[in-house]
């Protein structure tokens, strides 16, 4: 952490000594509640509706989607402040005046007021995306197929692996595939067989559920 450039959401108070100059107190520290939203926003932490009636808080990360409670993002946020060094820089609100506080004023800042910070209300009104998620979605002649490391493009002219950022659109993460994609090698059944099925279910042989065989039957139907 401490090699990281770290974006302060937080400052400290000033006082005005007695020869009227001003410095930093270093007993309390204030948050940028503008500049904590945004930093929450650049995290990933979305919402969305999912109906005229219905809020969904998602995280995302490189287009994929994870449903999450606001539980889930005060946690991580404590966790965040517990991994920052034990004396972290504190700056004045201008920025002009800089000091050293311990983590810790931060970490009780951010649990004494869990109700403020963590607000539904004021989450909605700064965490909306700012461009609307649009789902990824095969098409009469392709089909994708996720996986942790990247996807999978399939038409009848080949397969093709592609990193996440080349997806047009984004996804639930209960559509990848929890394992890293490689490229199958050797051959004991028909090498487009033998792919069709470790991309379907991990195995060079065998469909196992019903969701692997309709994956496997997808693949095999596009290529013809």
């Amino acid at each position: 952490m401490a090699d990281k450039i770290i974006k302060r959401w937080w400052y400290c108070k000033t006082k005005t000594d007695t020869d009227g100059s001003q410095t930093l107190r270093t007993d309390g520290i204030l948050i940028d509640l503008i500049e904590y939203l945004q930093w929450l926003y650049d995290q990933g932490f979305r919402y969305t509706k999912i109906n005229e009636n219905g809020i969904l808080f998602v995280i995302e990360k490189n287009k994929i989607l994870r449903e999450i409670k606001v539980s889930e993002m005060a946690q991580y946020v404590i966790k965040w402040v517990q991994n920052l060094k034990p004396e972290i820089e504190c700056h004045s609100r201008n920025g002009e005046l800089k000091a050293t506080i311990s983590q810790k004023l931060l970490l009780e800042k951010i649990v004494g007021g869990i109700s403020f910070y963590f607000d539904t209300r004021r989450l909605e009104s700064f965490l909306g995306p700012r461009d609307k998620f649009v789902m990824a979605k095969d098409g009469p002649s392709y089909k994708y197929i996720y996986f942790l490391n990247g996807y999978l493009h399939v038409n009848a002219q080949g397969v093709e692996f592609m990193a996440y950022k080349e997806l047009d659109g984004y996804l639930w993460e209960s559509e990848v595939i929890q394992r890293n994609y490689t490229m199958p090698t050797g051959t004991n059944i028909g090498m487009v067989e033998k792919f069709f099925s470790l991309v379907a279910n991990g195995k060079s042989t065998g469909i196992e559920t019903e969701a692997t065989a309709t994956r496997f039957s997808d693949l095999c139907n596009i290529a013809g």
